[in-house]
């Protein structure tokens, strides 16, 4: 008898375990991230940013906040990314970016005056 409830308590254990890979949370969902723009500081006047917002598990926005002169205000640019893990590449237009996140901070793969652009959590 023990030898039965053995064979079936594994037989259960074996049904319950899920040959389905893990379901990975992507945590760029719902959240946004700013950096300041230096090089559009310079054309646009100091306060340019640019922001990646991530709206659904695929689609985000690139929202470029221009401070000053005849281009002032905000240009919205629908996109793409896709996730593994902390790295996240998004495409807007045919420009592609990359970036690993920090705890609140992506820190971009381009790097502009030795320095990566760095995004800091809404």
């Amino acid at each position: 008898m023990k030898k039965y409830i053995l064979i079936l308590a594994t037989i259960f254990a074996f049904s319950c375990s899920s040959s389905e890979e893990e379901i990975t949370q992507n945590p760029f969902i719902g959240n946004s991230y700013t950096a300041n723009d230096p090089i559009a500081s310079i054309i646009h006047g100091n306060g340019s940013t640019t922001t990646i917002e991530f709206l659904t598990e695929t689609n985000c926005q690139r929202i470029e906040f221009r401070a000053s002169g005849p281009f002032a205000g905000n240009v919205v640019k629908q996109g793409t990314y896709v996730f593994e893990g902390n790295k996240v590449t998004w495409t807007v237009d045919d420009e592609v970016r990359t970036a690993n996140l920090s705890g609140t901070i992506l820190i971009s793969t381009v790097v502009i005056n030795g320095n990566p652009i760095t995004y800091q959590k809404n």
